[in-house]
């Protein structure tokens, strides 16, 4: 008697007898159950470093407080909801989604932690990400295609920015401590360029290099870059600081040229920003073939390259109001 062929459908989530199919389930849902464990040990370093901020004397910089409550309990809810989910169907996103979301936030929220610790309860921590990015920079080396910094500097550059714009705080700290980052700033810039130029000279990439000369670099570059962002951004908020608190003078010759010079920067800054790094490329295509040394090589692009994107902003975009509209300014 001939057997008929069976009409049911198969299990979408796969056969559990056979054992090709039961392995490889059984491995998901341990990665799953993983990540829901590292939602609960990342809330865990929260709370450590919210009585790490109450050691310090800065209980109001602390973020588990009794108003988070509701929020702490929906986001385990959902990470646990998230957990079943992609274990029990790993083929469905939305386990996986409501894992990741969690995850995300949870990072983000132990990142913000840690910048409130070094940055704002300890003295001088606002000199910490420098010590991340210098790091990132001597163990993955730097992209010359990239601007001369590698993708995980950039990424670090990136957070400390959101968390500077995220909280006031981190800009008083820098408006504190931007003449010793400037001042120290510079004189890690002359050290980088002087172990660049020596590593050129040993016929070695600076940039990606692992011998002591392209290390010694690539950590005085990650250092100087931080110490520079809190310079100069400490720096134009003690001006505008001041500048909000004075009293208005009398209007001089000397003060309208300044306003009107600062205007004009302001407005270029943009243009600018879009315009220089295509200049710096064509000079540097005719300079860096002319039988000179590095260093003399390295002034005449920049200075070059600077007088050149600015006539190109002053002469191509400031004074036309089709170029003023395609690079950002009113017209």
């Amino acid at each position: 008697m001939t057997d008929l062929p069976s009409t049911r459908r198969p299990d979408p989530a796969g056969q559990a007898g056979d054992p090709g199919t039961d392995r490889p389930a059984r491995w998901w849902g341990v990665l799953a159950w993983t990540l829901w464990a590292l939602m609960l040990v990342g809330l865990l370093v929260g709370a450590w470093q919210d009585e790490l901020l109450r050691r310090a004397g800065r209980p109001d910089l602390t973020s588990l407080q009794s108003a988070v409550v509701p929020y702490l309990l929906a986001m385990v809810s959902a990470g646990t909801v998230g957990a079943v989910v992609a274990s029990r169907r790993p083929r469905h996103p939305v386990g996986w989604l409501l894992l990741g979301l969690e995850l995300s936030v949870i990072a983000l929220g132990i990142a913000d932690g840690y910048a409130r610790y070094g940055l704002l309860a300890r003295p001088g921590g606002i000199l910490l990400p420098a010590v991340a990015i210098a790091a990132v920079e001597l163990a993955l080396g730097s992209e010359v295609g990239h601007g001369g910094w590698g993708l995980g500097a950039y990424a670090l550059f990136l957070l400390c920015g959101y968390l500077t714009a995220a909280d006031p705080r981190v800009g008083q700290a820098f408006q504190r401590h931007w003449r010793p980052a400037a001042v120290l700033g510079l004189l890690l810039f002359v050290a980088a360029g002087v172990a660049a130029f020596a590593a050129l000279d040993a016929r070695v990439d600076p940039f990606t290099g692992m011998d002591p000369l392209s290390l010694a670099f690539r950590l005085f570059k990650g250092v100087d870059g931080w110490l520079w962002v809190v310079a100069i951004l400490g720096f134009a908020r003690a001006r505008s600081g001041r500048a909000r608190s004075a009293p208005t003078p009398a209007p001089t010759a000397t003060s309208g040229r300044a306003r009107r010079l600062a205007a004009y920067a302001n407005d270029a800054v943009l243009p600018f920003y879009v315009l220089h790094e295509t200049v710096i490329v064509v000079v540097a295509y005719a300079v860096l073939s002319w039988p000179i040394g590095g260093g003399l090589q390295y002034c005449l692009i920049a200075s070059v390259s600077l007088v050149a994107t600015l006539v190109l902003y002053d002469r191509g975009v400031r004074r036309h109001p089709v170029a003023r509209f395609l690079f950002g300014l009113k017209p």
